[in-house]
């Protein structure tokens, strides 16, 4: 964001883009932003009630879309990085599964007994602050 830069200075170094260089092929891994140098196999399985939200959008060039017998779908798509992934599919908790890969399972397992601990009676972090 511009508005936490706070200095800049010239370098004099010069930086040449290659003639065969295209952003397309060098982020088209990525999920969104983040590039990594993995590649992790992910396949979430969607509610039928959010089903036909997730179909109507493409989220990823790789990604292919299967019904399910249920009404719901199952989202299979390759990445280079899980951190965004692992975000976003936070915010659909409450309608999807998480097939694959088992790593991005653990993680979110872990950081819902993070949530779990900081609202279960503990004090906050933030209970002193403003």
């Amino acid at each position: 964001a511009v508005q936490r830069v706070r200095s800049v200075h010239e370098t004099g170094e010069i930086f040449s883009r290659p003639a065969d260089f295209r952003i397309e092929d060098y982020m088209g891994d990525s999920f969104r932003i983040v590039r990594g140098s993995g590649t992790h196999q992910v396949a979430l399985k969607f509610s039928s009630e959010f089903a036909g939200r997730i179909a109507e959008k493409i989220w990823h060039r790789s990604q292919t879309i299967e019904s399910t017998p249920d009404g719901g779908l199952i989202l299979r798509f390759e990445v280079s990085d899980l951190r965004e992934v692992k975000r976003w599919v936070m915010s659909w908790m409450d309608c999807l599964e998480v097939i694959e890969p088992q790593k991005l399972r653990d993680e979110i397992v872990v950081h819902c007994r993070a949530l779990i601990e900081r609202f279960e009676g503990k004090e906050s972090q933030f209970a002193n602050e403003g």
